[in-house]
């Protein structure tokens, strides 16, 4: 139509919108909840070609219809997932609130008797030295960190 008429695609494409011409008799119809479910859960598991396959469509429609739904493709081999995550509380009891007041002088964290990280580990890791819970908090009041210090506020 372009080469005949001697227009540009995009007149092209508003004359065919114009008379409501629908295109060949072979073409895709709208898309329905489950083909839009079906590329929500499966767009950055499957390559354009599956996804092809299994709705039925060309890469285009399926490129556009995902950029209109703002799905994006993870880059790169060791790209992270970019779905939303929780991970829990930062603290989780006096000694870890202990530990995140002393966090913004030195590293903090949980270790073995021997100083090795480790997260179930009994005693804490503060800087060079290895303490125990005890020996943490009084280290964290000793530099202005209060286990009551909720008490103190007016509410």
């Amino acid at each position: 139509m372009v080469d005949r008429y001697h227009t540009s695609k995009t007149t092209a494409h508003r004359w065919r919108r114009e008379v409501g011409y629908a295109g060949p008799g072979g073409t895709v119809s709208a898309w329905s909840d489950r083909d839009v479910y079906i590329l929500r859960t499966n767009f950055n598991s499957m390559t354009y070609g599956q996804l092809c396959e299994l709705l039925g469509r060309t890469a285009p429609a399926i490129k556009a219809k995902a950029n209109s739904m703002g799905l994006r493709k993870a880059q790169g081999n060791f790209a992270r997932d970019s779905r939303t995550s929780f991970h829990g509380q930062r603290a989780k009891g006096v000694a870890d609130m202990a530990a995140q007041h002393l966090r913004r002088d030195a590293p903090v964290f949980r270790c073995d008797v021997n100083g090795a990280a480790n997260p179930k580990g009994k005693c804490w890791r503060y800087g060079n030295a290895v303490l125990t819970e005890a020996e943490l908090i009084a280290k964290a009041e000793r530099k202005g960190w209060s286990a009551d210090s909720w008490r103190e506020l007016v509410g």
